[in-house]
């Protein structure tokens, strides 16, 4: 469905580190609609990693390269750009990508689209919990 209301096109990707309530490095990543939405997501980490976690991503600072690389540019919906973020999860970890969605989330919230007022429904993003860590 090209072009439907639902589908918004990436004008630009922003990451960097910040610290979270723990003190522990997170990524925060800021996404720019070319339709004028602006959405800025984090995601921390959990009180214990899971063994599906990516390497930590301070050290990995090429993350916010690569996630502009794959994603600016596409035009998505909130469910094609989880699918896509998702296909990288193994190597970016569930936090990244959490972050990414939520920042889409928003981005597609705030977005205007041929002068209508904001979005204020849809679905929201979906949610990476680690329930069960022993």
């Amino acid at each position: 469905m090209a072009g439907s209301d639902d589908e918004h096109t990436i004008a630009a990707l922003t990451g960097r580190l910040i610290l979270d309530s723990h003190l522990a490095w997170t990524p925060e990543f800021e996404i720019d609609l070319t339709d004028g939405g602006h959405g800025r997501g984090s995601a921390p980490r959990g009180e214990t990693v899971s063994i599906f976690e990516a390497p930590s991503v301070e050290s990995r600072a090429d993350v916010f390269a690569e996630a502009a690389a794959q994603l600016a540019g596409g035009t998505f919906s909130q469910a094609s750009f989880d699918a896509a973020a998702g296909r990288l999860a193994p190597r970016w970890g569930g936090q990244t990508t959490l972050a990414l969605s939520i920042a889409f989330h928003l981005a597609a919230r705030s977005s205007t689209t041929a002068g209508r007022p904001p979005r204020r429904s849809g679905r929201p993003p979906r949610l990476l919990l680690n329930v069960l860590n022993g």
